[in-house]
């Protein structure tokens, strides 16, 4: 298979007049798609920031109504992690249970068959 740095030598045997110009295409092809390519993993590496942003951000939300609901005491180190290892679709389907909890061992319940 032909690599991209021997490209300009076969482009300038094949073609001695035109391989700096044909060199020069394969140049600009390669910088666009670096560029292409540059601008896709940026765009993905913000689209991965914002899914972790809102996963943070909603656990961070669970705990809070959880200190309110049932106390500082409630929402241990061993609690708050596990919130916070749920998946997103699991800590929107938290969300929706919640505030429904009566008490930390309904909490304790919901985590124990979803965690």
């Amino acid at each position: 298979m032909l690599n991209v740095a021997d490209m300009g030598e076969v482009l300038e045997a094949a073609f001695p007049k035109k391989g700096q110009v044909m060199q020069s295409f394969v140049d600009e092809l390669i910088e666009k798609g670096v560029v292409k390519g540059r601008k896709e993993g940026l765009e993905e590496g913000r689209e991965e920031g914002r899914e972790v942003g809102n996963e943070e951000g909603r656990a961070e939300m669970a705990l809070q109504i959880l200190r309110q609901k049932f106390g500082e005491k409630t929402v241990t180190k061993a609690l708050a992690t596990k919130i916070a290892k749920l998946s997103l679709a699991q800590l929107k389907q938290f969300g929706d249970v919640l505030l429904g909890f009566q008490s930390p061992a309904d909490l304790q319940r919901w985590l124990a068959s979803h965690g």
